[in-house]
């Protein structure tokens, strides 16, 4: 390859909710996408490649789906954090902490869990946990809250964007060191975290709650499912209550 050309595919969009057979995906995502790519370079590298025979295709569909998908599963997830504006039978209206006016459409499954305060002593090893941090001088993190978890939470240390720069880990409670600087070691399949947290963190506990605790005025965390038509559905809700608000 010369070292002026430059290799970049282009995402591409997968109908949310659809489950595509693999190869035909990628496939398809090969065609439309990477093929004209690599066609344009130029450079002895590729002389004598034949980029549209099938066996090369199947091959670069296979490569395109392990990239392309992760990719659109992960555009199909919207963060809404907000004030509640109105409630209907089945929407949820939100004026979002960006200042957009959000309608969100609520299954009739949908689950209400409603913030409650916790404290640092309550933590204890074993819980399962998730915290937003940030890094500090000295690189260990340090939390801006601690929030609990279902167990159907998938666990890891990710970044986050309540805050710039911040990160999410969610974790089993190892150790926890209560006395000075308070500390948990938060362990997760892949790692490990200390995180210290400091007396203004907020600690708190989702507990289950109703559609009633939906109130104009209260503020809700939610992680909407964007559907191809925009529409953004709230599967979980959660919501403040009593000045308690969903930290995360």
């Amino acid at each position: 390859m010369s070292g002026t050309a430059k290799f970049q595919a282009a995402p591409y969009n997968f109908p949310v909710g659809k489950d595509p057979q693999p190869e035909r995906v990628g496939v398809e995502v090969c065609r439309s996408r990477l093929v004209p790519e690599l066609a344009a370079l130029r450079g002895s590298f590729w002389k004598g490649w034949d980029m549209t025979s099938k066996p090369w295709i199947r091959a670069c569909g296979i490569a395109a789906l392990l990239l392309a998908v992760p990719l659109a599963q992960a555009q199909s997830a919207v963060r809404v954090r907000g004030t509640i504006t109105a409630v209907g039978a089945d929407t949820l209206s939100v004026k979002s902490r960006d200042g957009r006016d959000l309608k969100l459409t609520l299954p009739a499954d949908a689950t209400v869990a409603v913030a409650k305060a916790a404290r640092f002593e309550d933590i204890k090893p074993g819980d399962y946990v998730g915290t937003t941090a940030n890094p500090g001088p000295d690189g260990t993190l340090v939390a801006v809250e601690v929030h609990y978890l279902p167990p159907t939470a998938a666990e890891g240390h990710t970044p986050w964007d309540l805050t710039p720069g911040s990160t999410m880990t969610n974790a089993k409670v190892g150790e926890v060191q209560a006395t000075g600087k308070r500390e948990i070691l938060l362990t997760y399949k892949d790692g490990a975290k200390k995180v210290v947290v400091p007396p203004e963190a907020a600690i708190v506990k989702a507990v289950p709650g109703t559609r009633a605790d939906l109130v104009v005025g209260e503020y809700v965390f939610v992680s909407a499912q964007a559907q191809p038509d925009g529409t953004l559905v709230a599967p979980r809700i959660q919501v403040s209550k009593d000045g308690v608000k969903p930290p995360q």
